[in-house]
């Protein structure tokens, strides 16, 4: 355990120290904390990114975002790690846990062909009704049917999705839906 807080530490200093005081991107904290996860970890998986965004969607045209956690897991003798790590600016932290991720399959980077800021765009063209959220997730969600990780801007009531490959739009969850 601490030496996993040394790693931690380490880390959040590395990426303060080359911030600049200018906020990352969503795709660099990801990068970041897969490498770290790559170098400590190198059976782990990436299940999900969450952004808490600093407007709600409906109230305004910006991108900007406060919070970016991103979600990993590792077994370590046949228990499995979760750990989160939280991005606030360019404060970094990171929680571990000792319980098993579900509801989302693994993803790497190679996966995901548009940015955050891109999704954000196809989602502001889009013609669906903007959720009243602050609230962003990728992930390749569970279900019947095989998607490519997704963009989930909204809440549970009022999802919209934006493919992360193509940049699709829609307002149903394409893992229950049969591609036609």
């Amino acid at each position: 355990m601490k030496k996993f807080i040394m790693m931690t530490l380490a880390l959040a200093l590395l990426l303060g120290a080359t911030s600049c005081k200018k906020q990352q991107t969503v795709e660099q904290t990801i990068t970041s904390d897969y490498t770290y996860m790559s170098e400590h970890h190198p059976d782990f998986v990436w299940y999900e990114s969450q952004i808490t965004l600093a407007d709600y969607l409906d109230n305004s045209n910006s991108t900007a975002f406060k919070y970016v956690d991103n979600v990993f897991q590792y077994f370590d003798g046949g228990q499995p790690h979760v750990i989160i790590f939280t991005h606030a600016g360019s404060k970094v932290d990171s929680t571990k846990h000792d319980d098993i991720w579900i509801e989302d399959c693994a993803m790497t980077p190679a996966d995901i062909k548009l940015t955050y800021i891109q999704a954000y765009e196809q989602l502001m063209k889009s013609n669906y009704p903007k959720p009243h959220s602050k609230n962003c997730i990728l992930r390749e969600p569970v279900g019947p049917y095989s998607c490519n990780p997704q963009y989930v801007f909204g809440t549970i009531d009022e999802p919209l999705f934006v493919d992360a490959v193509t940049g699709k739009v829609v307002n149903t969850n394409p893992a229950f839906n049969k591609r036609e």
